[in-house]
């Protein structure tokens, strides 16, 4: 048994929970192999050694998420695109929603994903995507 099963145990060993967040593009049915891709498996395989020691283990995969990379990454392609890096948000338009995902959703729905009353959720990867992956972007 791998000896990081003990570090994922809370003291006492009770169990607990490990979440890890990687990037949407590995669970999109495009039939590539990518590193995300990989990252949901370990997830996934792992779950198989931890539930067993009560911790369980889980990830997401979040769409483009708000931050201060993408915020400058929209504003160069608006720049580029549009001519006025300010109209970055525009870009946005034909994502669900009409906007990046926020940070704080994904701490939110992790903290949920954590808690007691999530407690049977393990070896699952969530796509938080806004249903992205499946929908075709407006114009």
């Amino acid at each position: 048994m791998p000896t990081t099963n003990k570090s994922l145990q809370r003291k006492g060993g009770h169990g607990g929970a490990s979440a890890g967040t990687g990037h949407d593009c590995g669970s999109r049915p495009s039939g590539l192999v990518d590193g995300f891709g990989v990252g949901i498996a370990f997830t996934q395989g792992l779950d198989g050694v931890t539930v067993r020691q009560g911790v369980r283990v889980f990830g997401n995969n979040p769409s483009p998420t708000r931050s201060d990379r993408m915020q400058g990454m929209l504003q160069q392609q608006a720049a580029t695109k549009l001519g006025d890096a300010s109209r970055g948000h525009e870009l946005t338009h034909g994502l669900p929603f009409g906007r990046l995902t926020g940070s704080n959703e994904i701490s939110r729905l992790t903290a949920f994903c954590a808690s007691p009353l999530c407690s049977y959720l393990s070896g699952t990867v969530l796509n938080v995507d806004g249903g992205q992956m499946f929908t075709t972007p407006s114009k």
